[in-house]
């Protein structure tokens, strides 16, 4: 039986495949759907989706789509985020999902998600040095992650 930090997760990804599903058949989120989300996500779904008007998402990607990275940018603020695994170097991650386990996740990592679910990632592709360098430049950045 899984216990009840494995389910949630579960579920919210569940429930991000049945948005994209249903926004690719309707290019839009319905009523029900953003009530789901809100039910799992709660205010990070808020703050997300104000991200979605004023932020830009990028994903840098190799040519054979083996390594991607994810570049969000917000006014002053920038993150850099893996696909499909969720983490984030933003305080709001460290304290509210690692610490408190208050929340799932934190909002650049939803906005990112939604980014894609609704088109509105941008695409550049790289090759495997600059992708290098600029895991290279986040971990300069952020390499210490100690909560």
């Amino acid at each position: 039986m899984e216990s009840g930090s494995q389910i949630i997760p579960t579920l919210a990804l569940n429930l991000l495949t049945d948005a994209e599903a249903h926004y690719k058949q309707d290019n839009k989120f319905s009523p029900e759907i953003l009530q789901s989300l809100h039910a799992v996500f709660g205010n990070v779904l808020i703050r997300a989706a104000e991200m979605l008007e004023n932020a830009s998402f990028l994903r840098y990607q190799t040519h054979n789509k083996k390594r991607q990275l994810i570049k969000v940018v917000n006014r002053s603020e920038q993150y850099t985020l893996f696909t499909n695994i969720n983490f984030c170097h933003c305080q709001a991650f460290k304290y509210q999902v690692l610490q408190t386990r208050n929340v799932i996740t934190c909002k650049h990592v939803l906005a990112a998600k939604l980014a894609h679910i609704c088109g509105q990632m941008k695409v550049e592709l790289v090759t495997d040095n600059q992708l290098a360098d600029l895991l290279n430049y986040q971990y300069e950045q952020h390499g210490n992650l100690q909560t």
